[in-house]
């Protein structure tokens, strides 16, 4: 399953991919699927549940946090949920 880290702008989420990429974390900047970017830009950083802990602190570090945390359920679709 993977994570969507949706972001601000796209600004945002290319930064917050490079910071992820320069930590050896693999990162892609992709579009947040319709009905889930009410308050954004409509992207989001796309990553890999098995890097969620090092993910989390890295952005930590970066003082860098998502608008809003997704999860891909089991069927494909996308669910909030809390960090």
């Amino acid at each position: 399953m993977d994570y969507l880290l949706v972001c601000r702008s796209i600004t945002y989420a290319q930064r917050m991919a490079a910071v992820l990429h320069s930590a050896g974390i693999s990162a892609a900047v992709v579009r947040t699927p319709v009905g889930a970017a009410q308050e954004s830009c409509g992207y989001s950083v796309r990553i890999s549940e098995k890097q969620w802990k090092n993910v989390q602190r890295t952005l930590k570090n970066a003082e860098l946090w998502p608008k809003k945390l997704l999860r891909q359920t089991s069927h494909g679709a996308w669910e909030e949920v809390r960090p």
